[in-house]
């Protein structure tokens, strides 16, 4: 099996990348559409340090367009979406997507950093009423004899208090970050 690769690095060998598709036999709608296609990566890249090529074997062409360099996640799905949505193969589908949920979960980082600005040592303030409202209910569970008092809690093995208590302590948790949510606001 003959490997041939064709790769373009920049605007100085795109003619030759191109005259290269279609002088391995490729015809030449076929070539265009692949050339044009990474092409349109490559010029939605404005950093322009990518690399886009083709690797031929016989009856097999892929085409790539590979990105040098890290990008933000909106950058990426500008670069992944660059040859239009209903062209998109799903590689780029798959880009995009990854790009899609990195730039969601980047927002949702920014607007509860915002949102902590003010207030540096309030996350170690939540944790800490949160793990408060957790012991105040395994504590009445105690005194209702649901639960081992902290005294005798050492006498279980992990598995052993999980298997016996591990309802009532998830129980414990659900109705605690329920009551958490109620109070904070959340």
């Amino acid at each position: 099996m003959v490997v041939e690769r064709l790769e373009a690095q920049g605007i100085k060998t795109a003619g030759q990348l191109f005259k290269g598709l279609y002088d391995s036999g490729l015809s030449g709608k076929i070539s265009s559409e692949l050339y044009y296609h990474e092409k349109a990566h490559a010029d939605a890249d404005v950093e322009g340090r990518g690399e886009f090529g083709f690797v031929m074997t016989s009856g097999w062409v892929i085409a790539y367009y590979i990105i040098n360099g890290e990008r933000d996640p909106q950058e990426l799905m500008k670069i992944a979406s660059a040859p239009g949505f209903s062209n998109m193969s799903s590689k780029d589908w798959e880009i995009y997507n990854r790009a899609w949920k990195d730039w969601l979960r980047q927002l949702a980082e920014e607007k509860y950093q915002r949102k902590m600005e003010d207030k540096p040592d309030a996350y170690s303030e939540l944790r800490n009423y949160l793990t408060r409202l957790l012991a105040e209910k395994l504590d009445k569970y105690s005194e209702e004899g649901r639960f081992p008092k902290l005294e005798n809690l050492l006498a279980y093995e992990y598995s052993e208090l999980w298997q016996k208590f591990g309802n009532l302590l998830n129980q414990a948790y659900k109705e605690v970050s329920v009551e958490f949510k109620i109070n904070i606001g959340g």
